[in-house]
């Protein structure tokens, strides 16, 4: 597992560098597990930052629940790739508040980001419920085979 965690960790790492130097034009560096804009300005991006937590919860809620095959693999596809976009959002956003308004941070980090990944979560699956995991599936699913 632990490979998987640092190569997840490195790819986020790497593009919200890219991000915050190509987009926004911040000069930041990668050392380790920080990410640096100057000697005053850093911030750990370790094992919890990786979003494989989410990563797994979600994967369990969309290859468990009822639904079609066939559409359960490019929803769950998109929505690891919805999951991966928020968090580098959070990463970018909290590396700004970092650099802007330091004693925001930990206020943001637990009280905006953290309840924001499950949300995008749960929303995921109400939209997975509605529109994919049709009545007629689950119903299937509960009627025995008399072959």
């Amino acid at each position: 597992m632990t490979p998987l965690i640092h190569s997840i960790l490195n790819v986020v790492r790497v593009q919200s560098v890219w991000f915050l130097e190509n987009i926004l034009g911040i000069e930041t560096i990668i050392r380790g597990e920080i990410l640096i804009h100057d000697e005053y300005y850093r911030m750990g991006v370790t094992f919890g930052c990786s979003g494989l937590k989410q990563f797994y919860q979600f994967s369990a809620i969309i290859l468990l629940f009822y639904g079609p095959w066939k559409h359960k693999i490019w929803f769950w596809l998109m929505g690891l790739f919805i999951l991966h976009l928020v968090n580098l959002t959070r990463i970018i956003s909290l590396f700004l508040v970092a650099i802007y308004k330091l004693n925001w941070f930990d206020p943001i980090h637990d009280w905006f980001f953290r309840p924001l990944f499950y949300l995008v979560m749960f929303l995921l699956w109400v939209w997975w419920i509605e529109k994919f995991a049709s009545k007629k599936d689950l119903i299937a699913e509960e009627k025995p085979n008399n072959d």
